[in-house]
């Protein structure tokens, strides 16, 4: 529901105030790291969502301000030491908020971090073990994607852009669909369209 936040501060009492429209960008004296994370929407991530790190529950969201003519939202989110060292320049963060459900070869499968998350909201973020890029350093910025399946096909270490043509119907099939070889997602489909061919005129 609806609620109002408030930030105490030092200074002279007083009774009358006048509320901000957004909360302001917090600070933390607990030793850790600030990063900043660009999403188009904050969907339900709030002030003080949780963010966590392989299940654990290792930062908070400070706040967030709008950037580049308001085109995106800067989120800042805190790490707490010592997880922040787990932060490298090629970490994928995502947002973790609610249940996700998948229908595929195996069954129904859902994914939900923890019910704090499905309550309050959260973000989540990991790091390849092998990876040789340094760790991040304060403020440096990282996308957020929707969920973790966006983040993971995000994380592929080589893109290719390709285009298949189908005589047929392709009824059914949607960006976001998942393009498999022998059984293994290598990608995803990001558009689907008409093309007209001018040498069979149709």
């Amino acid at each position: 529901g609806s609620y109002i936040g408030m930030v105490p501060a030092k200074g002279k009492p007083a009774h009358d105030f006048v509320g901000n429209q957004y909360p302001p960008i917090l600070t933390t004296a607990i030793p850790g790291t600030t990063f900043v994370l660009e999403t188009r929407k904050l969907g339900a991530i709030s002030l003080g969502s949780p963010i966590f790190y392989r299940g654990l529950d290792v930062g908070t969201v400070l706040g967030w301000d709008l950037g580049d003519m308001a085109r995106h939202v800067a989120i800042r989110a805190f790490v707490r030491a010592p997880f922040d060292k787990y932060v490298h320049e090629d970490s994928l963060f995502w947002n973790a908020s609610g249940v996700s459900f998948k229908l595929g070869a195996n069954g129904v499968q859902i994914q939900m971090e923890s019910v704090k998350a499905l309550l309050l909201g959260g973000i989540s973020f990991d790091t390849r073990p092998t990876t040789k890029v340094p760790v991040a350093a304060a403020s440096h910025h990282f996308p957020l994607y929707a969920n973790q399946d966006a983040a993971e096909s995000a994380g592929y270490g080589r893109l290719l852009n390709m285009m298949s043509m189908f005589s047929g119907s392709v009824a059914g099939l949607s960006p976001g669909a998942d393009v498999t070889l022998h059984g293994l997602k290598i990608g995803e489909v990001t558009d689907v369209g008409l093309v007209f061919d001018r040498r069979i005129d149709r």
